[in-house]
């Protein structure tokens, strides 16, 4: 299942949108024509997947290029995030924010500081057995010991907290 999270906010360098195909007006010394140039016209998507440098893709809304994660390079070789901190495997890897944003809480450090324990969708299934939705709320079964309970939800990005047994 793939899942809109957000449109970027920021240019992806030519060296990464290398194979996005969508034209724009240029001109340089010998004149106008089109070409390629990094452009700022790309969403942020989630996917569940095996491997994490495919969990989350760029999708340019202009011809419909994904550029997986493992991708995410600046022009001088280093790592660019374009969850601005969302996937978690970020926090392993030294990351490079072209726009130096000042640092502010992820939605999943808001929700911890609020309720605790948060899982994403890898971890739920890690912990948890799910027995049905019920939007805001997801019915488990606790795999350590069996336990059932609700946890509840938001969308984008999804995470699961606040456990509650019964």
């Amino acid at each position: 299942m793939r899942t809109l999270i957000k449109a970027v906010s920021r240019v992806v360098t030519a060296q990464a949108g290398s194979c996005c195909r969508c034209r724009f007006p240029l001109e340089d010394e010998y004149g106008k024509y089109e070409g390629y140039e990094s452009h700022d016209n790309w969403e942020l998507w989630h996917q569940v997947h095996d491997n994490i440098n495919f969990e989350y893709f760029l999708k340019c809304t202009g011809c419909g290029y994904e550029l997986a994660k493992q991708y995410w390079k600046d022009s001088d070789g280093t790592f660019v995030d374009y969850t601005d901190g969302i996937a978690d495997g970020f926090w392993k890897t030294p990351t490079v924010d072209s726009r130096n944003f000042p640092k502010r809480l992820t939605e999943r450090e808001e929700l911890e500081k609020q309720h605790g324990q948060v899982w994403n969708t890898k971890e739920l299934q890690k912990d948890f057995t799910v027995q049905g939705f019920a939007s805001p709320c997801v019915l488990v079964t606790r795999k350590s010991d069996g336990t059932k309970g609700t946890l509840e939800f938001i969308h984008q990005p999804r995470f699961y907290f606040d456990f509650v047994a019964g």
